[in-house]
C-alpha cells in the first residue's frame, strides 16, 4: 500500500479522494491535471459513501487512476495502492 487517508466527517469524500490521489501521484513541485470524472462518477461516489456512512453499512468503491488502485470505504477511509508493475 502506498498511502492511507481519512475522510473528515465534515468533508466531501470526493474532494478528499482528489486531494489524496494528487498527493500520491504528483511529483514534488509538479502539477497535475487530474479529472476524477474521467475515472469514476464523482456524484455517485459522494452519494454512495455518504449514504453508507450515515446508515453504518459497509461499502467499498474501487477504481484506478494512473494505474494506482484507489479504494474508498464507507468507514471514511481511502487506501491507495501502488501500480502492480512498481511492486515487482
Amino acid at each position: 500500500m502506498t498511502a492511507s487517508y481519512s475522510i473528515a466527517l465534515d468533508s466531501s469524500p470526493t474532494l478528499t479522494v482528489v486531494e489524496a490521489v494528487v498527493d500520491v501521484t504528483t511529483q514534488v513541485g509538479g502539477q497535475t491535471s487530474l479529472r476524477l470524472y474521467e475515472h469514476v462518477n464523482p456524484d455517485a461516489l459522494e452519494d454512495i459513501i455518504t449514504a453508507s456512512s450515515e446508515k453504518q453499512s459497509d461499502v467499498e468503491v474501487r477504481f484506478t487512476i494512473e494505474e494506482y488502485l484507489v479504494i474508498v470505504r464507507s468507514t471514511n477511509t481511502i487506501l491507495i495502492h501502488e501500480p502492480v508493475e512498481a511492486q515487482r
